[in-house]
């Protein structure tokens, strides 16, 4: 079980029959960030199974034809992602107090964004892959407690305006993130 801070990418949206950026999303609050796994330590090679969720909100956003910025009021544009993955760990000292590690992920993210001026309610699916690096501390045989950094890159994804037009946008960079989380592993 872990938890942290999560920073959620800014991210360009394109309307996809021109390829031209026609406004700017900005997540200027940033998120929570939990996860939950379960899986077999085989060693130094780790496997598990897990949920993380990250929760955020999109504030404003910067139109490029006309140079402005809508701002958002508090109650619209919050952010839900749930992510599934899978994810394989390496730990370089599995029998030392201290041991540094990397891990490996891929799966799939749910993404629910409220509504906000001109843009609808949406939830979105995307892939997702994800990288990890940390460090973990033994403290009994059996637990552990760790502090680890992650990155998580979903693929783009796409809308419409909210306005009944027929023009499909993408966002570029999905609903990437990045953060930090501290958390304690058992092995049972």
């Amino acid at each position: 079980f872990s938890f942290g801070y999560s920073s959620l990418k800014d991210y360009d949206v394109y309307n996809t029959s021109t390829n031209k950026a026609i406004w700017h999303d900005r997540y200027t609050e940033l998120g929570r960030s939990i996860e939950i796994g379960i899986g077999y330590d085989f060693g130094k090679i780790r496997t598990e199974i897990s949920y993380a969720q990250e929760n955020g909100r999109f504030d404003e956003y910067l139109t490029y034809f006309d140079r402005s910025i809508t701002k958002i009021e508090n109650g619209r544009g919050k952010l839900h992602k749930d992510f599934y993955i899978i994810n394989t760990y390496y730990d370089f000292r599995n029998r030392k107090k201290l041991s540094p590690f990397i891990g490996l992920g891929i799966g799939f993210v749910n993404s629910v964004q409220d509504s906000a001026p001109f843009i609808p309610e949406y939830v979105r699916q995307a892939f997702v892959s994800q990288l990890k690096v940390g460090l973990s501390y033994k403290f009994s045989d059996k637990k552990f407690l760790f502090l680890e950094a992650f990155k998580r890159n979903a693929k783009s994804h796409t809308t419409n305006d909210g306005l009944g037009t027929p023009h499909i946008y993408e966002a570029k960079d999905g609903f990437d993130s990045s953060g930090i989380q501290i958390g304690f592993r058992k092995i049972i």
